[in-house]
């Protein structure tokens, strides 16, 4: 009886503090907003065709924030447009829902992208401290006494690990094992199955690619000029107009004769995923898929889960909408408790774990 006392007295305090939490939300959703200055910026297309050029219209989402507010850690290739967000703006502004990105390469002819040597935001940048006992207490997870991994083991880990649904070929799994520099391709140490998390090649992060939040009136001048563009065939950079609630659904792209498999359309889906589901952290969703919440923990591990959650509720409150109630949702998780996606990947490993031990006594979950 003391034991469901106690349980009913901590749900109290939770729901307490939520309930002053969302007080502070509405508070700040009431506040005067100013609303001068918001002519849009013109930009010329040609700005497209250069990074440095582009720099002066388009700002790193990583630099972002409300008035006297906190930044978020976001990946680097995730932009916004001054038309978005204007950073000179001063006082309290409402903030536009983000609908739309423009995935943009400014080169023209991408088949074969360089890749990054490794991650920008990632397993790669979890600190050693944190990822070295994370890997070695996944070995005691799968109570191997040798403290090695079978191959297939560590790829199935490293599957969950990336959130991916296609199993990697076996062609590109020798690749990674080989470029890791493994003692033996058919059994693996804590530190082979560490170096393969944070290896890029199992990801493909095209380093001349990002992804920026734009307006509607934007995403309208822009699809027209991609369809100008494909109607005559002509070079220039490569362009996507994503939509952010639909990660699957683009609105136009940009198509050449040297494009088919690779290039902007064909690479890797794990950094558009990325940047779509960061978008739409930034746009205030609250439900993501398990794919989807893995992705967003591993680019935003960087912040505290307090900071996380203050940006989120800061966010969403600067938008003229209806608010969600986060605290049972999906993301939840990363709000509370989720601190690096080490986290996360135990918790994957181990329903691994218990898959296996229900196999061997012939049982099934």
């Amino acid at each position: 009886m003391e034991v469901v006392q106690e349980q009913e007295e901590l749900r109290e305090v939770v729901l307490e503090v939520e309930t002053v939490t969302e007080t502070k939300v509405a508070a700040a959703v009431s506040q005067v907003y100013a609303r001068g200055d918001e002519e849009a910026l013109n930009w010329p297309a040609d700005i497209l065709k250069s990074i440095d050029l582009a720099s002066v219209y388009f700002t790193p989402l990583s630099d972002f924030h409300l008035h006297k507010r906190g930044k978020m850690p976001y990946p680097p290739d995730l932009l916004f447009s001054r038309n978005f967000y204007n950073p000179s703006w001063k006082g309290h502004r409402r903030l536009k829902n983000t609908i739309f990105t423009l995935e943009w390469s400014p080169d023209s002819s991408p088949s074969a992208p360089q890749l990054l040597s490794s991650p920008s935001s990632d397993y790669a940048t979890v600190s050693h401290e944190i990822s070295k006992p994370a890997i070695s207490s996944l070995v005691g997870l799968l109570g191997n006494v040798t403290g090695e991994f079978t191959s297939e083991e560590a790829r199935r880990i490293v599957m969950l690990a990336h959130a991916k649904k296609d199993p990697i070929s076996v062609n590109r799994w020798r690749e990674a094992i080989a470029s890791i520099n493994a003692k033996s391709p058919q059994m693996l140490t804590a530190e082979d199955l560490l170096r393969l998390l944070e290896s890029n090649l199992l990801k493909e992060e095209d380093p001349n690619r990002c992804t920026i939040a734009i307006t509607v009136d934007e995403a309208q001048t822009l699809r027209r000029i991609i369809e100008a563009r494909n109607e005559r065939s002509a070079a220039g950079p490569c362009l996507r107009l994503n939509v952010v609630s639909d990660g699957n659904k683009c609105l136009a792209k940009t198509v050449t004769k040297n494009e088919t498999t690779g290039g902007i359309n064909g690479l890797d889906n794990y950094q558009r995923a990325r940047a779509l589901t960061c978008f739409r952290f930034f746009d205030g969703a609250v439900d993501y898929t398990d794919d989807a919440l893995s992705l967003l923990l591993r680019a935003l591990h960087a912040s505290s889960i307090a900071n996380r959650k203050s940006y989120f509720h800061q966010t969403v409150s600067a938008r003229r909408r209806v608010q969600q109630a986060w605290i049972t949702s999906s993301i939840a998780p990363i709000l509370k408790h989720l601190k690096t996606p080490y986290d996360l990947l135990y918790l994957k490993v181990l329903g691994m774990a218990m898959q296996r031990g229900f196999n061997a006594k012939g049982m099934s979950l």
